[in-house]
């Protein structure tokens, strides 16, 4: 006696089957019926066979798949448009939990691909840290014992914080060598040098001067609280046309002076270490 491939219902031989076709057509609706019943799979017939597709009529606007509680409340619905809507009961807001289902850490991950390739992953790590990456560069956003951190883990050599979609703003973080960079260049930046101490340096990491200017409060200058150390210098170049520069010098002696130097590179000693 012949079966339909997927179900493996029983065909009646047409002419045939004498007696038979009552008992064969009850054994048929009772395997159909009990699709229907609770904690049934699926299961594809070969190797790359979808075991369900569910397809609207053509112009249906109506859910195509509803999931429901036992109070017969739409937990989610998809509808068959263009992006996949999938909307909740009463069109409140949509919550979907990812869960591992293990006692264990385990990292969870949401993938955005296209054509195959994957584009965009976002990871809740082992740790605890949210994971976003991109082209296989990763961003990390950590909350963990060692203090909220925002940091890149990929191949670059720099973090950015953009301020415009030009990239003509930006913060250039290097996690090399403890410098933070301003302008698209990274032509003015500011190093740590030491355990209390900071210089201000160009793209190529020669210094540049440090212009304070009055914020216009009505106070006439700015005002500093605590002390400005000068360290000893050797005599720069002359400063430009309407610019000075005040600095310390071993005046040969072994005596620190503080010393202004003029445009026409004329030193005015200050004062002179007693």
């Amino acid at each position: 006696m012949a079966q339909t491939p997927n179900l493996l219902l029983d065909k009646p031989t047409v002419g045939g089957d004498v007696n038979a076709w009552g008992a064969l057509l009850n054994a048929n609706f009772d395997k159909l019926d009990a699709i229907f019943d609770g904690g049934k799979t699926i299961t594809a017939s070969a190797v790359g066979v979808v075991p369900l597709t569910l397809k609207g009529a053509a112009g249906q606007t109506a859910d195509l798949l509803k999931l429901q509680d036992n109070s017969g409340n739409d937990l989610f619905a998809v509808q068959p448009d263009a992006d996949t809507t999938i909307r909740n009961w009463a069109d409140q807001v949509l919550i979907l939990n990812l869960s591992s289902g293990s006692a264990a850490a385990q990292n969870l991950d949401l993938r955005f691909s296209d054509r195959g390739t994957l584009v965009w992953n976002f990871r809740k790590s082992l740790t605890n840290s949210f994971e976003i990456t991109e082209q296989g560069v990763t961003v990390r956003i950590g909350l963990g014992s060692a203090g909220n951190s925002l940091y890149n883990s990929g191949s670059l050599t720099a973090d950015h914080i953009f301020r415009d979609s030009a990239s003509a703003k930006r913060i250039t973080i290097h996690g090399d060598a403890d410098k933070i960079s301003f302008g698209s260049a990274a032509d003015i930046g500011i190093r740590r040098t030491g355990v209390a101490s900071l210089q201000v340096e160009n793209a190529a990491g020669s210094l540049l001067d440090l212009a304070v200017r009055s914020l216009g409060l009505g106070t006439g200058s700015p005002q500093i609280s605590g002390v400005i150390r000068f360290p000893e210098i050797s005599t720069p170049s002359n400063p430009p046309a309407n610019l000075g520069y005040i600095y310390m010098k071993d005046n040969g002696s072994g005596k620190t002076q503080l010393v202004a130097l003029f445009p026409t590179g004329v030193e005015q000693v200050i004062a002179t270490e007693p």
